[in-house]
């Protein structure tokens, strides 16, 4: 059982006596002046000098009710961010912009729109003054038909146009986006291949100079000892497959004593675990019966026990239930590494045996070898032959660790910056053309379409009021379009809404936002709530209107507050039954609390 688990078991017992809880975190509150951001907070409650049955002394909680959250009206990059978390602003100021080529698209959004509302007007105007004027003649009237008939044809061409050259860029920009990413795919596993390539290459170079040294060195010491005797060779050999046979039975018998030593160490971990976990059990028990009556110490009845005491007490069942974790671990570990622990000792055997037929075979060799040894000439041809070997393979490594063709490796590597160039560009292609076709645009012709539409029937029915009024409704569309543009371009700032406080700045230059999406949040320091929770033996106490104490920080700064809400309904968790209690600080503390760890206590007096 854990510290959590058993403050969870115990926690009514906690609320009844009034004990410390700590849970101290930064926050700054400014009530009138000031740059620090306040926060939400959980407080440090400590009990007063007084007796529990005169004043309250309780935790709360800081609420700032009038925060806002501040968002673009519009999609696009960020450009700027004019402010930071913690900074005063005033009301209309601008706090956020979008990047210069969004705003660009709304302005020109704006004017494309207020275009299209000037021609409804003069098309409003013409269709005013056709239906005041005399009907047209026939000829005229025949011959604007045929126009009409094919401004209309033109008008749906431009939109069906339109549309398929949408599908086909988005197609194209696909295609674009996926052949990019196969070609830096491509161009990278080049690369690759060229690095792997050169790297086994110099691996071989070495191991072939590893090699043609070693030749050399064997050559040179058979032509060393062509005329020695042969002796002291054998008797070298014996020696070492003497010392090879001892290293061997070592091994062996560790291997043998292996499960032997292993449960001594469980025993020895296990004692180790009992112990601690006598001590665990102890101090549990100590800090239970500490909790279940903290008020009198056992020893000198009468003696109130202080907040130290407590923490004595907490602090030995915390170090018990470290040692009994720690002699867990200890135990758990022995089990886990036996596996490894044995694998050791076998390849320590392995290789013992290894080693030791090594040197039964260099022996072997040895003594074959006395009466087959080469003639000098030979083992002199023997020496020439591995130096020159040696010289190529130094040559060749040397080749090697000059490093990589640089022409074919900047080539690659051009290849590889070049694709990751034209992937980036496909990417940004791709989402403009994801994000859909230009809505205004589609809209222009998709209207356009419908004025010819109206133009020609309205030719073909004679001028009446009934083309007036379907000018008028355009007109109420274009204006309604060009006021949405308008908003959009506004949207592309964010402005403070009023003076406050800037507590969270959620986005940084070039992030990619979309409309509503957070983008700051302001916070309105000059209206202050503090939340407690107050037991209900003890809600008699308090009422609405009643006036508070509010203790800020370690200095004891107190600030006036009055009770603004008593929740009726009463909650029971773990057996505590209490309310909520919400209480507005003052106007009139016109103070500013600058503190970064702050801790406040709610103080209501007696009545």
């Amino acid at each position: 059982m854990n510290i959590s688990t058993w403050f969870n078991r115990k926690v009514i017992i906690a609320c009844v006596i009034g004990g410390l809880i700590v849970a101290t975190v930064a926050f700054i509150l400014i009530r009138s002046n000031g740059s620090a951001v306040p926060e939400n907070v959980d407080i440090l409650t400590m009990s007063g000098d007084k007796s529990y049955l005169e004043d309250l002394s309780r935790p709360g909680t800081l609420v700032f009710p009038n925060t806002l959250e501040l968002s673009f009206s519009s999609n696009g990059e960020v450009g700027s961010v004019h402010v930071s978390e913690g900074d005063s602003v005033e009301k209309g100021s601008v706090l956020a912009t979008l990047d210069d080529v969004t705003v660009a698209s709304l302005e020109e959004k704006v004017a494309i729109a207020r275009s299209d509302v000037n021609k409804a007007i003069e098309a409003l105007d013409a269709a005013t003054e056709e239906f005041n004027s005399t009907p047209l003649e026939k000829v005229t009237l025949d011959n604007n038909i045929v126009a009409a008939n094919k401004t209309l044809k033109s008008a749906e061409e431009h939109l069906i146009d339109y549309q398929m050259d949408y599908e086909k860029d988005l197609a194209v920009a696909q295609k674009a986006y996926s052949d990019a990413k196969l070609t830096l795919k491509t161009a990278e596993e080049l690369l690759e291949d060229f690095q792997r390539t050169y790297q086994s290459s110099l691996a071989k170079a070495r191991k072939a100079k590893i090699t043609a040294e070693t030749t050399l060195d064997n050559a040179i010491e058979k032509l060393e000892y062509y005329d020695s005797d042969q002796a002291h060779l054998i008797a070298d050999a014996n020696k070492t497959l003497a010392t090879k046979e001892a290293v061997l039975e070592s091994a062996k018998e560790d291997l043998d004593n292996f499960e032997v030593d292993f449960e001594e160490s469980v025993a020895d971990a296990f004692l180790v675990k009992t112990t601690a976990q006598t001590a665990l059990t102890v101090a549990e028990d100590n800090l239970y019966a500490f909790r279940r009556d903290p008020v009198k110490d056992t020893v000198n009845p009468g003696i109130v026990v202080d907040a130290k005491a407590e923490a004595a007490v907490i602090a030995a069942y915390e170090e018990a239930l470290t040692n009994f974790q720690q002699s867990e671990d200890e135990l758990a570990e022995l089990e886990n590494n036996k596996g490894l622990d044995k694998q050791k000792l076998d390849t320590a055997v392995s290789v013992a045996e290894v080693e030791f037929a090594d040197a039964e075979k260099l022996l072997k060799d040895l003594m074959d070898s006395v009466d087959q040894a080469l003639d000098l000439d030979t083992r002199q041809s023997a020496v020439e032959v591995a130096r020159a070997t040696l010289a190529q393979a130094e040559i060749d490594l040397q080749k090697e660790l000059d490093g990589p063709d640089t022409v074919n490796l900047n080539v690659l590597e051009s290849n590889v910056a070049d694709a990751k160039s034209k992937l980036s560009v496909a990417d940004q292609e791709l989402a403009r053309e994801m994000l859909g076709a230009d809505a205004v645009e589609l809209e222009t012709r998709e209207i356009a379409v419908a004025l010819a539409r109206e133009e020609l029937n309205d030719l073909m029915d004679g001028p009446d009021s009934f083309n007036v009024d379907v000018k008028t409704a355009t007109l109420k569309s274009k204006e309604a379009i060009l006021e949405d543009a308008i908003s959009n371009l506004d949207g592309a700032n964010v402005l403070a809404p009023f003076d406050g406080i800037i507590s969270i700045v959620n986005v940084d230059v070039d992030d990619k936002v979309t409309n509503n999406s957070l983008v700051l949040e302001i916070i309105d320091p000059n209206v202050v709530e503090v939340h407690s929770i107050i037991d209900a033996s003890d809600i008699d106490m308090v009422n609405v209107g009643k006036s508070v104490s509010i203790k800020i920080g370690s200095d004891g700064m107190k600030l006036s507050a009055r009770v603004s809400y008593v929740d009726e309904s009463a909650r029971t968790e773990r057996g505590v039954v209490t309310h909520r209690v919400v209480m507005t600080l003052d106007d009139s503390d016109d103070a500013v609390i600058p503190v970064t760890l702050s801790s406040v206590t709610v103080n209501i007096e007696a009545d």
